[in-house]
């Protein structure tokens, strides 16, 4: 038995209680008071909601707020193998928040992954165009005279022209772009905000051949085609509506634009028939690249890492080049691949080479390529990301894991 210690002192428990700042107590009690009060508000929102307004309360309208709400990311997840719709040799799809846009001469789909539609009606163009943005999708008919804005669940806004629509761009903010002409000018380039109001527009002489948004939509820049002394010459004009930046302007002789686009830094790089130019944001020259005699390009895409072209390297045979370049104009890729190219597209550090048959992938880091074996006759190709690509035909898609 172990001694008792003589030491051991007694230790009164009220003596260590905490005390408590009567302040405190006062100010926690005015805040349980405030909460009940906020909660009591709540309950009395939500009931007149639901008695006042129960007929907007919608499915489609939580769905709506879901989906704005951007919660998650489907993009890739959940796949469907292969969406079938009515064969149409002018299809054209696009990606929207997630959403599958499938636009044909007849019809207008937007579908979830699985292919189950959210939105179907008529299509009123012969031959459509589709651009996406973060916020808006923009539908219209290339040499028609009629566009229409959407949202997930319908059409937003529509207008019509007396003449022609040419070319157009949508910007994440909202902002959006449509060119066609007057009957004083043989282009137009009408601004519009986010709420579908015409807050500027650009006349030319010339012919317009593409205008592309920078990243936060402040500012457009619009590429013209025309003569000059018997040769083509283009003119770029960076334009800034309501700003006290003035809009810049240059021309470059002896050059026809294809592609122009804005980098992720505000410059930009222009895409020519004989060569590529790329400019930093305050319009200085920065690199060019000039094609040597035999090199014209097949097909073409500015992303805002990369510039990128395909070009045959011979008259006979199906062996082309891959050439990539960074905002500088340093060439950062030049490979070679084989089949007749329809589309290029750019992701990350990947450039993706839609052929005839087989679908190219090409790290840019590594300067390796993977070919994945596909059918014949494609039209398009999407990437969802960098391990789903979705290719598209006449009448069906097809998935194409490329991990």
């Amino acid at each position: 038995m172990l001694p008792e210690s003589q030491n051991e002192k007694k230790i009164n428990i009220s003596e260590k209680k905490p005390q408590v700042n009567p302040y405190y107590l006062v100010l926690s009690g005015k805040f349980k008071t405030a909460k009940l009060i906020v909660l009591c508000c709540l309950v009395v929102f939500l009931l007149a909601t639901i008695l006042l307004f129960r007929e907007e309360i919608t499915v489609d309208n939580f769905r709506y707020l879901i989906k704005d709400l951007e919660i998650g990311d489907n993009t890739g997840v959940n796949f469907k193998d292969e969406i079938t719709y009515d064969s149409d040799t002018q299809i054209k799809l696009e990606l929207y928040k997630g959403d599958i846009v499938i636009v044909g001469s007849s019809y207008f789909y937007l579908t979830d992954l699985q292919g189950n539609k959210r939105l179907n009606e008529d299509s009123k163009f012969s031959n459509p165009v589709v651009l996406s943005s973060d916020k808006y999708l923009l539908v219209y008919g290339l040499s028609e005279t009629t566009y229409i804005i959407y949202n997930t669940f319908t059409a937003l806004h529509t207008e019509s022209f007396d003449y022609p629509i040419t070319g157009a761009a949508v910007s994440d903010k909202g902002y959006y772009a449509i060119v066609t002409r007057t009957a004083e000018y043989r282009s137009v380039v009408y601004l519009y905000n986010e709420s579908f109001e015409r807050i500027g527009a650009l006349y030319k002489d010339k012919y317009i051949t593409d205008v592309a948004f920078n990243d936060d939509g402040s500012e457009l820049l619009v590429v013209s085609l025309f003569t000059q002394n018997g040769d083509f010459a283009t003119e770029i004009v960076n334009y800034v509506p309501f700003s006290d930046k003035p809009s810049s302007t240059l021309v470059v002789n002896g050059s026809m634009p294809i592609e122009a686009s804005y980098n992720e830094d505000d410059g930009f790089s222009v895409i020519y028939h004989n060569k590529i130019e790329f400019y930093d944001s305050e319009y200085v020259l920065r690199n060019t690249y000039n094609f040597s005699a035999n090199m014209v390009p097949i097909t073409t895409c500015i992303d805002r890492k990369y510039t990128a072209v395909t070009y045959s390297e011979n008259i006979v045979g199906d062996d082309i080049r891959v050439l990539v370049f960074d905002n500088s104009g340093k060439k950062v890729l030049d490979v070679q691949a084989h089949g007749q190219p329809k589309r290029i597209k750019i992701l990350g550090d990947y450039v993706f080479v839609l052929l005839d048959g087989k679908l190219c992938k090409i790290d840019i880091k590594k300067s390796q390529t993977t070919y994945y074996d596909i059918e014949k006759n494609p039209i398009g190709l999407l990437l969802v990301n960098q391990k789903t690509a979705l290719v598209y035909f006449s009448d069906h898609t097809s998935k194409v894991n490329v991990e």
